[in-house]
């Protein structure tokens, strides 16, 4: 699929919620109702299945967009054929404001993970709206800095060769970004699947899949189907890194 020939329409019931709903997303909130107004009639609304891709790696970035529902996930394929995960974005996270500043293609590819709704906002609209508003400029650069910050914790996690680190790594980094507190423990709701975690830690689905257990049999977490996790004890996980 690419964005010029993507022709699924959706109701106008729905349009309008979800473009309302969208109003007070960081990247929205800062336009007055006037503007969003005029914004909001040039936003694509993009249906996504699972496993969809949005833009792909050498594109021209004439777009950046925002995730609205479900999940993304922004990868490269690496010289040894394999596909490297970077980044997973979800409610309200949107990509492709750097690209359009600095005139460059996409360096990556973005693929939902999950049916996902998708808005795409044309490069127009963004230099005559969204990059003229300071607050907006001001989230962008938050969020990049967000970004960096990951990636970092993503070469953290690449180049330890400790199997029992990179998954300890791998949890506490997904409680952070996106854990819930619960009775059970931190609830850690996965985007990705075992293969995808192990990508995404560096380790294979078969070597994670057996810390995982480990770390189940000693009581740091327990597990629920294969999109639940519990962390119980963050210490013993932290002990591994520090």
């Amino acid at each position: 699929m690419t964005i010029e020939n993507y022709n699924h329409p959706i109701a106008p019931d729905e349009r309008a919620t979800i473009l309302n709903n969208s109003h007070s997303s960081s990247l929205f909130k800062h336009l007055s109702d006037e503007d969003y107004e005029i914004v909001s009639q040039s936003l694509q609304i993009l249906e996504l299945e699972d496993g969809e891709i949005f833009f792909r790696t050498g594109d021209k970035a004439n777009r950046m967009f925002l995730v609205y529902s479900g999940a993304a996930k922004i990868t490269n394929i690496l010289s040894s054929g394999k596909e490297q995960i970077y980044y997973i974005y979800r409610k309200f996270d949107f990509v492709g404001g750097h690209n359009l500043l600095s005139q460059e293609g996409y360096l990556y590819t973005g693929h939902a993970i999950a049916d996902s709704i998708v808005l795409a906002v044309p490069a127009y609209i963004f230099f005559e709206y969204l990059a003229v508003n300071n607050d907006v400029l001001k989230e962008i650069l938050r969020m990049s800095f967000e970004r960096i910050r990951w990636a970092e914790d993503l070469i953290n996690r690449l180049s330890t060769a400790n199997a029992s680190m990179k998954t300890a790594g791998l949890l506490l980094h997904l409680m952070k970004e996106s854990g819930t507190v619960t009775e059970r423990g931190v609830q850690l709701e996965l985007a990705l699947n075992r293969e995808e975690l192990g990508n995404f830690s560096g380790l294979t689905r078969e070597t994670l899949t057996r810390k995982l257990g480990e770390f189940k049999e000693l009581g740091y977490i327990d597990m629920e189907g294969n999109r639940l996790i519990y962390i119980k004890d963050m210490d013993a996980l932290e002990a591994y890194l520090y």
